[in-house]
């Protein structure tokens, strides 16, 4: 049996993101004030937070991106997980690349069953919402587990779900892969269990 979990960047933050996030377009529908979500657009240019250390294979950053450097998707590649729509970022003499959450929906949540309060989407822009002071209090708990909607995985090992394109899952296989190849300042979080980050290394 397949078995998912969340995935990100451990530790603290060691990029910012200094350009490359833009207004996509501001919707009064779903905010009086107009809501504006910032996304990545055309090359996202990043700097150091802490010169001290060599950096990881994933990189903690004060904005919600997946950065991964090449080894890593040479890996996956080599691992049969998929062709992964990344985009290099600039500003570090390694090479790093942005995974494109945007592009890779690949499951349904069962918001209800997740924790969330009055989860809406937005008609004109899409953009989902819910009650963040509820939902967060749910969340910290770590007692709500998340729950994917049966029939509506595509099979992708890596994959992002309604919740956000910046909030990424991925399958064992992912797991393994960062085991095998020694990955280093990975996440990896069971979606059934939500207080629980695995030691993988």
């Amino acid at each position: 049996m397949t078995q998912f979990f969340k995935l990100g960047a451990s530790g603290a933050t060691r990029v910012h993101v200094i350009d490359g996030m833009r207004v996509d377009r501001v919707c009064f529908a779903c905010a009086p004030e107009g809501r504006q979500p910032r996304r990545p657009h055309g090359t996202v240019e990043i700097q150091r937070a802490d010169r001290s250390s060599e950096l990881p294979d994933t990189l903690a950053c004060d904005t919600p991106l997946l950065l991964v450097s090449q080894r890593v998707l040479d890996d996956w590649r080599d691992a049969g997980i998929g062709d992964v729509p990344a985009e290099r970022v600039v500003g570090l003499d390694n090479d790093y690349f942005r995974i494109d959450g945007g592009r890779m929906s690949g499951a349904k949540v069962d918001f209800d069953a997740s924790g969330f309060v009055d989860v809406r989407f937005c008609a004109e822009c899409g953009t989902r919402t819910d009650n963040v002071t509820e939902t967060t209090k749910r969340h910290y708990s770590w007692t709500w587990p998340t729950v994917i909607v049966e029939g509506s995985w595509t099979g992708a090992h890596l994959f992002t779900t309604d919740i956000s394109p910046a909030a990424f899952f991925c399958t064992d296989l992912v797991v393994e892969c960062a085991r095998r190849g020694r990955h280093t300042n990975f996440r990896f979080v069971p979606i059934d269990e939500p207080g629980t980050q695995i030691k993988y290394l």
